[in-house]
């Protein structure tokens, strides 16, 4: 037989009275025998429809019809309609009992508490025993049934008493401590004075109300009485104990569930309903502590009342965010189940598309209802536990036990799982004999479960999303085998499962020897050939459940798992291979064999990222191997005389150290400039010897190591020598990675280098063979030094972007080969194209060498080159030459200023125009306008748009240029990366906005000798995406001009990228922001949004407001990474917030001096990182100033400052400002600075570190 069931429908079950009251219903329904079923809301009202919609879904998991009876607290449920819509559902599906709390509603049973008689009472209190005469009531949400009840018992005892009652003694509030903060507030700016006595309508506003009247200096009860109502459990433990009316919640709980009891079996109910009392407290006067009694400390600190589940030493959220299946997620959820939480059970209970994240984040997610099957993904409980994707019910059931034969009962708790109105499923707890509901720590523990869930699940859709556009290119076009990214999707589940079963994976790689004979003798058509007969060979050689990838050229890679009944696998692949490559040269009339090379290795793999280390390493390997072999045959072979001769004498260069250097420039490929210079290794002998042959018989003879140690040694000594010529380029040289020098030399080279860290870019062959390993230790090595990197000879090979992103170098030189005709050949141009694209796409700076004639070179700048090398701009010399030749300087900022150019681009020169149309020059086909300077005139132009309308034209400023450009309506975008509106040297701008502008793919380039102004009322917004990035200002390396921001309309920055500015440059300027509204959203690697990165900065902000959130790793918001910050900040309102590791918000992360100085502003902070300042260095002189300010200041992380520097050598005036602080951190404290260097004059202060209020014994003045 089915025992009889209650539900309960109520929110914000976690209260202090509805947890008294559901504790106390639990023990008489069990007594009962009834089972209990309460569905929550988590608030009682929201601030936006969404979460309203997703919260109240709860409502919809109740099928009335599997109830005996319905308890509603119509006047919990605030969210709008949600009450009226339970209410008519109730009525249409529901013939059994109701019981209605807390409210008056037509047709069902109302049980309320006498709210007007226990006002009434408290009020006598005060009056009768007290002798207060002028009292006020601060109410709850005005209009509530409560609320009014409540009124109306106050206004009985001021008119029993004679007493003047109208609605000016009524304040109302929200039933938090806010609203009685804020009321107290205004009754004291208000002037009018407080009154004798003041009855509040709960305890939490009498707590609020009695801790804002002690920051400002008045005491309770000597001052003014105040007594609240409900008696929370925690007023005892206050200093001075709040006097309150006892509600009997529990006992009430106990005397509804009795008389459901007697409704349901149709018996008469004659109990007594369980009457409020006073519950004394010192508040209102009343003594009920003596002195000797009383507790230290502040008499209403609610930082007490304030603690919640979670803080920044609760890692569940972090290891949340860092899973990338669904095992490992809800594994981290089922191993963080609430710690003390006390309940018995607890269920994680999904919709049947859990595991589609297509469908959880989309369109098609539930908003209302629950699906029909439901998936119960976490039980745990009862001594058990366990995560089961296949433990699958009928949503009617809400959970299997819930209809199961038990021995006694039981009550379970539902809460909705969503994101604003995203339905996800429910959870479920179940106390057992404790009988208690929840508390507010476990549903701040649910709220981290739900905003954990989204942010893996939108993880996850991207991640599909980008597989669904992946797998239309996981096929090599030469053979139709896997390529790269194929066959790491397929062997990512082969890896799973062999781990699963604790077996291994063997790989095969593949190639053919002598290709490049092939390629050589036959053409490059006969060498892919040769490839595509091999990977048929490999195709049919493997069964349907091996791998097969075709990584480069002609190397192949076969993945398979060791089987028990099958270990010979591998060994027959090879086998079928070798016997089918002997078949195809019998039978082949092309002039060419096929000699396979296999290497073979196993391994147990833990993940896809272990596999690509193995596959590497073993294709390392196979090409060492393959070395080994030609180098042992080469030496035990006979040499010529002229072999040996040769070998002699290299062996004399290299023990005399006869070898010199020539330097060859690296030009600018938009400006040609001389950048940089590669040194050229040379022999210092009247014998011509190539650098090339030094190299193969340093090879041969086994002393490549001392080709290495001359080079670095011998280049480092040239450098530092001509300091002079070479300052302000780098310099780029060639090393050997495979060769290993003594640790002397190493440490002699290392000395050297970091002398130079940032001058010198070392090379290596994309062919150079290093294991992971190996690289990895010399990229941290010239990490460390400030040493750049660059790959040479890059498509000379078997060149792949896995190679590349292995290498992340900061350049890449595209091999030689690639340059020469590549005008003529649109094969090459493709290539060359996607290279270049997909470096700049990852901040790698491209460099085209071997550029010989002046077609290529045209052809490599159209391409989207950033660097150039090669004879036709400048050859090798034993000098480093300080320009190159003027004429190809000429040809080169032609090619890129070009009025008309076979490519389609298109050049609109300005010279004494003065009205323009966009759509006119658009609809012309023009791609960019070029202004030039006409003789000393100031220029006013106007340039028009249309709204909506998109043009692809960038705009450039010649040099010496000064003018008022007006801009109404314009939209501008080009390639991206390249700045929309670029000023020349010399220059003087005034941009005045009209309308809505934007700039889609670059920002305004802004060079130190030239000075930009904003002003206008129009808005322009700027987006930017890219390696390397900047907003108004230039770029990482360079300087920027005055920056002057007049404008009143909105400026609106969004970048995305690996580094970058927003307001600002690499190498810094002047910045003066004087007016308009800025919101900026940045997010990458490093980066600052106004300042500069690397130098000093003088930053002045005022009259605007600001709205700025910093996603960038290691930046600074306002200010200097590196350098030192001279920040002036008046007349502003503003909001800073973001995520990062290393962040300084206002100030420098490392300069060696901050000076901060803020007045008449409104700023709140809120950011987290593991290193923050939030005002202030890391270790530097550090000056703050504040005065005439409000400034709120919250930041989390492991060493997180809102002020100050971590050396606590600060010096810090606070004056006639209100300061908030709230740090949560390990350092144990929120300012950097010895108290005796901060001095606060007037205002007020408040410093909570990790939850408590921090008393200082700081320098107090008057000013």
């Amino acid at each position: 037989m089915r025992r009889k069931r209650i539900a309960v429908l109520t929110a914000q079950a976690d209260e202090y009275i509805q947890g008294r009251f559901l504790s106390g219903f639990f023990e008489r329904a069990f007594e009962l025998d009834y089972d209990v079923c309460v569905f929550s809301m988590y608030l009682k009202y929201h601030d936006t429809n969404q979460r309203e919609i997703g919260d109240a879904n709860i409502f919809n998991l109740v099928d009335m019809r599997r109830y005996d009876a319905l308890v509603v607290f119509t006047d919990r449920i605030r969210t709008p309609g949600i009450a009226e819509g339970l209410l008519w559902r109730i009525k249409q599906e529901f013939d059994g009992l109701v019981l209605v709390m807390e409210d008056y509603v037509d047709g069902y049973e109302s049980i309320n508490i006498d709210h007007r008689s226990n006002m009434c009472e408290l009020t006598d209190h005060l009056i009768d025993v007290h002798g207060c005469r002028d009292i006020v009531m601060l109410d709850g949400w005005q209009g509530n049934v409560s609320s009014i009840k409540k009124k109306e018992g106050f206004f009985d005892s001021l008119k029993k008493h004679g007493l003047k009652c109208d609605e000016d003694k009524v304040y109302y509030g929200n039933n938090w401590y806010d609203s009685g903060r804020d009321t107290a507030a205004s009754m004291l700016e208000s002037g009018d004075g407080l009154p004798d006595a003041i009855v509040c309508a709960n305890d939490y506003m009498a707590i609020g109300f009695a801790a804002e009247l002690e920051n400002r200096g008045i005491n309770v009860p000597e001052d003014i009485a105040v007594v609240g109502y409900d008696t929370l459990d925690a007023n005892d433990d206050k200093v001075i104990p709040l006097t309150s009316m006892d509600i009997p919640a529990r006992e009430d709980g106990m005397y509804v569930a009795s008389l459901l009891d007697s409704r349901i079996k149709g018996l008469p109910f004659e109990q007594d309903r369980p009457l409020a009392k006073i519950h004394p407290g010192r508040s209102c006067g009343c003594d009920r502590c003596t002195g000797a009694g009383m507790k230290s400390g502040l008499a209403w600190d609610l930082s007490s009342q304030s603690a919640r589940y979670g803080s920044y030493y609760d890692h569940m959220m972090e290891d949340l965010l860092s899973q990338r299946d669904y095992r490992g997620f809800y594994n981290t959820i089922f191993q963080n189940i609430h710690p003390d939480s006390g309940f018995r059970n607890f269920s994680l209970c999904l919709n049947e598309y859990w595991n589609a994240p297509e469908v959880m984040m989309g369109a098609n997610a539930l908003r209302v209802g629950y699906t029909k099957n439901m998936y119960r993904i976490i039980k745990s409980g009862d001594g058990e536990g366990a995560i089961d994707f296949d433990d699958c019910f009928d949503v009617s059931k809400l959970i299997p036990e819930l209809d199961e034969d038990r021995e006694r009962p039981d009550a379970y708790v539902f809460t909705p799982l969503n994101f604003d109105d995203r339905c996800f499923g429910y959870a479920v707890i179940n106390n057992g004999s404790a009988c208690r509901a929840y508390d507010s720590s476990y549903s701040a523990w649910l709220r981290q479960i739900m905003q954990g869930m989204e942010a893996f699940y939108r993880q996850a859709n991207l991640q599909k999303l980008i597989d669904k556009m992946n797998a239309s290119q996981i096929r090599d076009d030469l053979t139709g085998v896997y390529n790269y990214n194929g066959f790491t999707a397929r062997c990512r589940d082969m890896c799973e499962e062999a781990l699963l079963n604790g077996r291994s994976i063997t790989l095969l790689a593949i190639d053919i020897k002598g290709l490049g004979q092939i390629n050589t003798r036959l053409g490059r058509k006969t060498g892919d050939e040769a490839i595509q007969a091999l990977a048929g060979m490999i195709s049919s050689s493997i069964d349907k459940y091996d791998v097969c990838m075709r990584m480069c050229n002609d190397e192949f890679v076969v993945a398979t798992q060791v089987m028990e009944e099958n270990s010979n696998h591998t060994s027959e692949i090879i086998a079928q291979i070798e016997k089918k490559a002997e078949q195809f040269n019998r039978t082949n009339k092309e002039g060419f064999t096929i000699e396979v090379c296999f290497a073979v290795d196993t391994e147990i793999v833990s993940s896809a990222e272990a596999l690509d280390h193995y596959v590497n390493d073993l294709i390392n390997s196979k090409n060492n191997d393959k070395k080994r072999e030609y180098l042992e045959t080469s030496r035990n072979s006979d040499l010529t005389q002229e072999d040996l001769e040769q070998d002699k004498f290299v062996a004399d260069i290299l023990d005399r150290n006869l070898l010199t250097y020539h330097f060859q420039p690296i030009v600018n490929a938009h400006t040609g400039q001389i950048y940089a210079y590669e040194v050229l290794m040379r022999a210092d002998t009247e014998e011509y010897i190539s650098p090339l042959d030094i190299i193969q018989s340093a090879d041969r003879m086994g002393r490549l190591s001392d080709v290495e140690r001359a080079t670095f040694v011998n280049v480092l000594n040239l450098i530092e020598q001509k300091d002079d010529e070479l300052r302000g380029k780098k310099i780029f040289m060639n090393s050997i990675p495979g060769c290993r020098l003594a640790p002397e030399d190493e440490d002699i080279i290392e000395k050297k280098l970091s002398r130079l860290g940032g001058h010198v870019v070392v090379e290596f062959t994309e062919e150079a063979e290093m294991n992971d390993k190996l690289l990895g230790e010399i990229k941290n090595r010239y990490d460390r030094m400030n040493i750049e990197t660059a790959i040479d000879d890059y498509g000379s090979g078997y060149s792949n972007v896995n190679n590349l992103l292995r290498y992340m170098p900061q350049y890449v030189k595209i091999d030689r080969m690639l340059m020469t005709n590549i005008h003529e050949d649109p094969q090459k141009q493709h290539f060359v194209k996607d290279i270049i694209e997909f470096a700049h796409d990852n901040d790698i700076v491209t460099l085209a060498e071997g550029v010989e004639l002046g077609d290529e070179l045209r052809e490599v700048i159209r391409l989207g080159a950033d660097l150039i090398q090669g004879y036709y701009t400048a050859k090798p010399s034993p000098e480093a030459v300080q320009e190159i030749d003027k004429r190809v300087v000429t040809e080169i900022v032609q090619y890129n200023q070009n009025e008309i150019t076979k490519y389609g681009k298109k050049i609109y020169v300005i010279t004494d125009e003065d009205e323009i149309s966009m759509v006119q020059l658009a609809f012309n086909k023009y791609t960019a306008l070029d202004f030039r300077r006409v003789g000393d005139a100031y220029r006013y132009i106007s340039m028009t748009g249309t709204p909506g309308f998109k043009s692809n034209m960038l705009i450039t400023i010649g040099d010496g240029f000064c003018g008022e450009l007006r801009i109404d309506s314009i939209s501008l975008g080009g390639e991206k990366g390249i700045p929309c509106i670029r000023l020349g040297e010399h220059c003087d701008v005034r941009i005045v906005l009209t309308g809505d502008n934007e700039l889609r793919t670059g920002g305004i380039q802004v060079p130190e000798s030239s000075k930009l102004e904003l002003a206008g009322d129009g808005d322009l917004r700027i987006t930017l995406a890219g390696g390397r990035y900047f907003g108004i200002g230039n770029d990482y390396f360079s300087g920027h001009g005055d920056l002057y921001f007049n404008q009143d309309g909105v400026l609106s920055i969004t970048a995305t990228g690996m580094r970058g500015i927003g307001i600002g440059s690499g190498l810094g300027g002047n910045i003066y922001i004087s007016h308009g509204r800025y919101e900026i959203d940045q997010r990458g690697q490093e980066g600052v949004i106004i300042g500069c990165v690397s130098s000093d900065c003088h930053i002045h902000i005022e009259n605007c407001d600001m709205e700025i959130y910093n996603g960038i790793a290691r930046s600074t918001t306002i200010g200097s990474f590196e350098g030192c910050a001279d920040i002036s900040i008046e007349n502003i309102s503003g909001k800073i917030s973001g995520a990062s590791i290393t962040t300084a918000v206002i100030g420098t992360v490392t300069g060696a001096r901050c000076s901060v100085k803020m007045q008449n502003v409104n700023i709140s902070m809120n950011v987290r990182a593991n290193e923050c300042y939030g005002i202030g260095c890391r270790n530097g002189s550090t000056d703050v100033e504040i005065q005439y300010a409000y400034v709120k200041v919250e930041v989390q992380g492991k060493d997180a400052y809102a002020m100050g520097n971590s050396t606590h050598t600060s010096r810090i005036l606070l004056s006639n400002s209100d300061i908030n602080t709230q740090v949560i951190n390990s350092v144990g404290t929120d300012i950097g600075a010895d108290e005796r260097d901060i001095t606060i004059g007037n205002g007020r202060v408040r410093f909570i570190v990790n939850g408590t209020q921090i008393d200082r014994e700081v320098h107090l003045i008057d000013l």
